[in-house]
């Protein structure tokens, strides 16, 4: 009977969508022809991150809604730390700022207005983490790698999620409200000596 429950759980995430009025994706109009990049600080100290004109500085934790940006070559630096980043139209990025340093992801837009994106980022050095729903039994994100994304497009269902770190429980996040059309980010990262969890819905900026 729970395996039978287990399996409906698995089918309303990843089953078919109803295609009814959508909220609008990240929650604005995005402008044409710009590069989109956001920045996620995952480690003590360290400056704002400069990038052309823009001035990325979010709290010890946190992520920036994704700013647009003139597609661009650009020279990221902060707390000693540097790298580039080749910024292309209409394309999206996530800049971690991270003790072993800048880790960068290109971001795949979501664009399906009847379903909910997530995406499971692991930013630790080493070992593998994995989204799953209803007590572990469910896997809704197989294992990703150390500093590497993995993502899913689900039905907008009640659920309720927990993050796993070499197959053993590392955080419960509850009943994560999905929302037709919205994208949701899991960030695994290490502060301290232990590895923390955030959870955040992808927004983009009004600029």
């Amino acid at each position: 009977m729970k395996r039978r429950g287990f399996v409906l759980i698995l089918l309303c995430l990843l089953g078919a969508g109803t295609f009814s009025t959508a909220d609008t994706l990240y929650g604005t109009q995005a402008p044409k022809d710009a590069a989109f990049v956001r920045v996620l600080r995952a480690a003590d100290g360290g400056e704002a991150v400069e990038l052309g004109a823009k001035r990325f500085d979010p709290a010890l934790g946190e992520v920036t809604p994704y700013r647009p940006v003139v597609p661009d070559i650009y020279l990221l630096s902060a707390g000693g730390q540097e790298t580039e980043l080749i910024a292309k139209a209409k394309h999206y990025y996530t800049v971690a700022l991270t003790p072993q340093g800048f880790q960068l992801f290109e971001d795949v837009e979501h664009t399906d207005p009847a379903r909910a994106q997530l995406v499971l980022y692991n930013l630790l050095a080493q070992g593998r983490v994995e989204l799953k729903a209803s007590e572990g039994n469910v896997s809704v994100i197989p294992a990703v790698a150390a500093r590497a994304a993995g993502r899913v497009n689900v039905n907008a269902v009640p659920v309720q999620f927990a993050v796993y770190l070499d197959s053993k429980p590392l955080a419960t996040l509850g009943d994560a409200s999905l929302r037709r059309g919205a994208s949701y980010s899991v960030f695994v990262y290490r502060r301290g000596s232990a590895p923390r969890v955030l959870w955040a819905k992808a927004e983009l900026a009004q600029e």
